[in-house]
């Protein structure tokens, strides 16, 4: 099938969120069979006593309910996605580029991305970004899809991942192709210690990740 949308063309990327705007946190539920609920659950966990928080490509604000005035601000470079946001009131939205962000150095005692880096054209750049507006100490928190390792369970997994769910998403979210773009995002993705690889050039110091449900979901932190 042929993919229209892009990381390396940002407009592509714009006009798929811009799309699939209004479906898209059902379609996110149905695709992960619920589990997407479950994971940021857990993943708000490791932000415990963090309380100036920078959301980053926060699409439609599904943090903000969970991390209320916690969260300082919230950022996105679609604003279909942030029309959909203001409706979770308690952090100011701003409309913008993770690669370039608009906020003042060392503001943030928290920045997280959830289920959005992958989108982003130039990561490293991101990374730095988010190190520059992070205070000293401060925690970068990343969550997103990944593939579990192993031979039996990567298998059984991308079973469904490549098989099913593309035409399931695409099917809700009313876009034929956007969850096989969403397929071949993750799939292309550097993940675990490649991904360590960039948060250290960007200046992160005792970066890690976690694996939630064999891999099928991965958290990266950091701190400045």
């Amino acid at each position: 099938m042929n993919i229209p949308y892009s990381p390396q063309e940002p407009k592509t990327i714009r006009l798929l969120f811009t799309r699939i705007a209004k479906t898209y946190d059902v379609t996110n539920h149905v695709v992960s069979l619920g589990f997407d609920v479950f994971w940021r659950k857990k993943f708000i966990k490791l932000l415990e006593g963090r309380n100036r928080i920078a959301d980053v490509c926060c699409g439609t604000g599904a943090m903000f309910p969970l991390l209320g005035d916690r969260i300082l601000a919230g950022l996105d470079f679609t604003r279909a996605m942030l029309a959909v946001a203001a409706a979770n009131a308690g952090a100011r939205l701003t409309e913008g580029d993770a690669q370039k962000i608009p906020f003042q150095s060392e503001t943030f005692d928290a920045a997280i991305i959830v289920y959005s880096v992958r989108n982003i054209p130039d990561v490293l750049s991101a990374l730095k970004e988010l190190h520059r507006i992070l205070q000293k100490d401060g925690l970068v928190a990343i969550l997103d899809f990944g593939v579990p390792e192993g031979k039996l369970r990567k298998a059984l997994y991308l079973l469904y991942f490549q098989n099913v769910m593309p035409f399931i998403g695409s099917f809700v979210a009313r876009d034929k192709s956007s969850y096989h773009y969403f397929v071949n995002s993750v799939l292309r993705f550097p993940k675990r210690q490649e991904f360590l690889e960039l948060m250290k050039k960007a200046g992160f110091k005792n970066s890690r990740y976690l694996e939630y449900m064999g891999g099928a979901a991965l958290v990266y932190l950091g701190e400045k």
